[in-house]
């Protein structure tokens, strides 16, 4: 993707509402397992990084799975 595009999705695509709920699910899953780390305090906590980059690839993962709902414009 170069710099001067966005990615604008299409909403009104019938499996729209099956990506939403799939990234409710992932969003849920990372706040779960963030708030069953014990607290860290003055340093980033390693295990939340680890959550979050698992998040991460999973949402990638996802987003590419509904790439179809994706569309690429230049600004």
């Amino acid at each position: 993707m170069i710099m001067s595009e966005r990615r604008k999705i299409n909403n009104n695509h019938p499996l729209y509402s099956e990506y939403l709920a799939k990234a409710e699910i992932l969003r849920s899953k990372r706040k779960e397992s963030v708030s069953l780390v014990k607290p860290t305090y003055g340093k980033d906590n390693p295990d939340i990084l680890a959550i979050d980059k698992q998040f991460a690839h999973d949402l990638k993962k996802l987003q590419q799975d509904y790439s179809f709902l994706f569309d690429y414009t230049t600004e």
